[in-house]
């Protein structure tokens, strides 16, 4: 059985019945980066989701974003200690995405685009990010990369040169999922359709949560496309398209670095997807 840390186990010594398995939910775990999420089994039969957050802010911000959420397409929390939460669990499969047709496709656009428009009640919404920061946040990651020791590639430099070109001026914000994508929602037979990881909810630009999205869920174009049928419903796609040099590049270079600095051996994912951009870009 995994060890939990102290204030989980405090939390599931708080359900009053004792826990009998443990399983590790998170795929890049390590002691530097304590974020983790473990299903919980309980003596009476109970599941629960426990996570335990990198800190009590991160932890405040995704209570206080659940809540305008509700739990129609989010499972609710049960309770909360520190930087640790027990969630309720959603039973089902995570949707495979070699097989959602298109119905599934315009309803997944359609939540993203929903919670994307949900106001933030109590919440000050952050003013729009100027160019300078978001030019400031692509050099920072580029800079990032090259410091790892990453050989140099020409046609990466070509690509970050177009996303300086199509740099944003303003971009809209709101709450973003932050990792929407198939492996994190299930359909269940009541045709309920849940968001299962709640881990990385935080204000950010909505565009660069649909470029997360486009990253984390590969699709043909005409799957983008229904799919963007059902984001459309509540938020149109012309300054993500305008963008999308930018905000592709951004995203992909962030993954990169993420990996890398995290030392998880699959910085060549975000990688082989950031040298292929120009043909996708083209096929969006």
């Amino acid at each position: 059985m995994v060890r939990l840390d102290p204030e989980l186990s405090e939390l599931v010594a708080s359900v009053g019945t004792p826990l009998i398995d443990a399983t590790l939910l998170t795929r890049w775990w390590s002691a530097q980066y304590p974020r983790a999420a473990w299903q919980l089994r309980f003596a009476d039969g109970r599941v629960l989701k426990g996570v335990r957050f990198n800190s009590d802010a991160v932890a405040d911000r995704v209570e206080c974003l659940l809540e305008p959420l509700g739990d129609r397409h989010f499972p609710r929390i049960v309770a909360r200690r520190g930087p640790a939460m027990l969630l309720q669990w959603i039973e089902g499969a995570a949707l495979n995405p070699r097989r959602c047709h298109a119905g599934i496709l315009r309803r997944c656009g359609f939540l993203q685009g929903w919670i994307h428009v949900q106001a933030a009640a109590g919440l000050a919404v952050p003013a729009v990010g100027s160019e300078p920061d978001w030019g400031a946040r692509l050099e920072s990651a580029a800079e990032t990369l090259v410091k790892s020791g990453m050989p140099a590639r020409p046609e990466l430099e070509e690509l970050i040169g177009q996303a300086r070109m199509h740099l944003p001026r303003t971009a809209a914000r709101g709450i973003t999922h932050g990792d929407f994508c198939a492996e994190n929602l299930i359909v269940q037979q009541s045709d309920g359709l849940y968001v299962i990881d709640s881990e990385t909810l935080q204000l950010d630009a909505l565009d660069y949560d649909l470029a997360r999205t486009w990253y984390r869920w590969p699709m043909r174009a005409d799957q983008w496309a229904v799919y963007g049928e059902g984001y459309c419903e509540h938020r149109g796609l012309v300054d993500f398209k305008a963008h999308f040099p930018y905000w592709s590049v951004l995203v992909l270079l962030e993954a990169t670095v993420w990996h890398v600095t995290k030392g998880t051996g699959a910085e060549s994912i975000p990688l082989r997807r950031l040298l292929a951009l120009q043909a996708e870009a083209e096929a969006l």
